[in-house]
């Protein structure tokens, strides 16, 4: 069975309804998975039923995870994809034309792997900049190996762990450091340098 992730179910209807039997179609919301938070990766220097203050945090920073690991946050449409992907011999990737769309399906790829879910190494993708009748039908004509889209892939993986060393760690460091009680200080690596162009 060929199984196809796109990255929202308006998409899904679209590609339901051009593609018919041809596939079965599965579909994200946007992004469902996220970067694990620091507490996961310095559980082991805690008690196992006490969330640590940011201020005990703050004594394991900078810290660079050897391996990124991800998390669901929708477990429901999760669920529903991973089933799927446990039936495909073909993976067809289908979320937007765009890093981060790439990002979205590695990412949820990534996770099923993890569990066993995928069986089959035939993954490929389809690159739609036209939701026509035509064109998706040429797309899925036309895919290709996911691995020709590495470059995209990269790109916003790289992103995300940017925003998640600068984000999280700045965050506790500023908060503990400048911050009120209940009050954080937020930074981020967008925000942070818009902040600094509008001072300026």
């Amino acid at each position: 069975m060929r199984v196809m992730i796109v990255e929202k179910p308006s998409m899904r209807r679209k590609m339901e309804k051009v593609l018919g039997n041809e596939v079965k179609v599965v579909s994200s919301i946007g992004h469902i998975e996220s970067l694990m938070d620091l507490e996961y990766y310095l559980k082991d220097n805690f008690k196992k039923d006490k969330k640590p203050f940011w201020n005990e945090l703050l004594q394991h920073l900078p810290f660079i995870p050897e391996n990124f690991r991800h998390t669901i946050t929708n477990k429901k449409v999760f669920a529903e994809i991973d089933t799927a992907l446990k039936k495909a011999t073909e993976i067809i990737l289908g979320a937007d034309p765009d890093r981060e769309g790439e990002l979205i399906h590695r990412n949820i790829l990534e996770i099923a792997r993890e569990k066993g879910s995928v069986k089959t190494d035939k993954i490929t993708r389809i690159w739609l900049h036209s939701e026509t009748a035509p064109e998706i039908k040429k797309a899925f004509q036309n895919r290709q190996n996911y691995k020709d889209f590495e470059g995209y892939y990269q790109a916003a993986r790289t992103r995300e762990i940017v925003d998640w060393l600068v984000g999280i760690q700045l965050t506790i460091l500023y908060s503990v450091k400048y911050g009120k009680p209940g009050k954080p200080v937020s930074i981020g690596r967008v925000q942070t340098w818009l902040l600094a162009e509008i001072i300026k």
